[in-house]
């Protein structure tokens, strides 16, 4: 069975045990759990997409927000910064930033961008942040791919790091007392 498919499956499972309309606090991608940050939202992932699950970030007062997807199986974090510089043109890929931790036995790479975001199939969006994260899991890498309005995304950069950083570390001690 496909690595997509049984996350479906365990998605579909999940939704239906779930109170009808309460929101998960903890996703689980690949072998770790994430816990929603206290003020972002749970959504469905679009039937299209590839996205195992979803976070929005709201702004307050405001209609926009900021989109987290999560993704079972990416590229590498050279791969991931080239697939996601793409998404911006090339005055704005400058701003290409990169930043890695270590956690436990994994080396997380934080990979950001600014200006006008063109994702697959949307039109472009002026004055956007976008920051990805590469996670390493077993013989691949877990994607998170955060966007929205810059000023909203920088303010949420602190929790969407608590929120990986949290579920590295909770998962690397699980697999130290195994």
């Amino acid at each position: 069975m496909k690595l997509k498919q049984l996350f479906s499956i365990v998605f579909v499972v999940f939704c239906f045990l779930m109170p009808l309309g309460a929101e998960p606090l903890n996703i689980m991608v690949g072998d770790l759990t994430f816990t929603r940050p206290t003020t972002w939202q749970w959504k469905t992932p679009d039937s299209n997409s590839p996205a195992i699950s979803r976070f929005i970030v709201p702004k307050p007062d405001s209609p926009a927000f900021g989109d987290v997807r999560f993704y079972g199986a990416g590229a590498e974090p050279e791969g991931a910064a080239k697939m996601w510089k793409a998404y911006f043109p090339k005055e704005d890929q400058e701003t290409l930033r990169t930043e890695t931790t270590t956690i436990g036995k994994r080396t997380v790479t934080y990979i950001s961008l600014q200006g006008t975001l063109t994702l697959p199939k949307d039109k472009p969006l002026p004055a956007q942040g976008f920051v990805g994260v590469v996670i390493p899991y077993q013989d691949r890498f877990l994607h998170i791919r955060f966007s929205g309005p810059k000023e909203l995304v920088e303010k949420a950069i602190p929790d969407l790091k608590n929120m990986v950083d949290t579920a590295v570390r909770e998962r690397e001690s699980d697999l130290e007392n195994e």
